[in-house]
């Protein structure tokens, strides 16, 4: 009876291993689908992108340009070649994370846009002593100009300048779109610092061998001419 009962125990985490297994695949096929499914949307509308905002192909084109020119600025023309960045970030990349890669992309973005509106704060383009509808109103007509950050940039940029001022919001946006940036493909500014200086205290050993070098051959060529 013990050994009748071991069986069934067995055969039991035998067959929950397997099927435990099995849910694991279809996972992984599903994600794999997902993925590919989505670095195709994503490179399809980056070329979309492309027609209809650098070359205003057709009605959409020409109407879709301005408008996205007052929502963000001359950042518009960044979102077609961020997006096939992302794409190919996606198929390179094995890991699962898209939701955080797509939230710092946006990030990114807006920091961007609203650095741009700040710039033109500090130019006295804009004025922050404005009522706030005023504000995105001077910030959509610029956009439309393809100047500044648009009205996405406005929103965050009179806050911020508020704040902290001009110079400190500039150094607060860009140092959050770094990180974003960072984020977004992975980039490990450390091992970079720490390879550049290597690089350096190599070229140095290797300048300092060739000194030596040289004195010695030096050193060499007085000992035969005194001989």
């Amino acid at each position: 009876m013990a050994k009748a009962r071991r069986a069934k125990s067995t055969r039991r985490t035998s067959t929950s291993r397997t099927n435990s297994r099995s849910t694991t695949r279809t996972r992984k096929k599903k994600n794999n689908i997902d993925k590919n499914l989505v670095v195709v949307v994503m490179i399809i509308t980056s070329l979309l992108l492309c027609v209809l905002i650098y070359a205003q192909s057709g009605w959409i084109g020409e109407h879709l340009s301005p408008v996205l020119g007052g929502i963000m600025g001359w950042i518009k023309y960044i979102i077609p070649i961020g997006t096939l960045a992302m794409a190919i970030k996606i198929a390179v990349d094995d890991k699962e994370y898209l939701s955080k890669k797509i939230v710092n992309y946006i990030i990114f973005l807006v920091c961007i846009a609203a650095t741009m509106v700040i710039v033109e704060i500090n130019k006295g383009v804009l004025s922050i002593n404005l009522d706030f509808s005023t504000f995105l109103e001077d910030a959509y007509d610029l956009g439309t100009q393809n100047v500044a950050g648009g009205v996405i940039g406005a929103i965050i940029a009179m806050p911020v300048c508020k704040l902290l001022g001009t110079i400190g919001g500039i150094i607060l946006l860009v140092g959050i779109a770094l990180i974003t940036l960072i984020n977004l493909f992975e980039i490990k500014p450390a091992e970079i610092i720490r390879d550049f200086f290597e690089r350096m205290k190599e070229r140095r050993a290797y300048e300092e061998d060739d000194e030596e070098d040289e004195d010695e051959e030096e050193l060499e060529d007085q000992k035969s001419v005194l001989i």
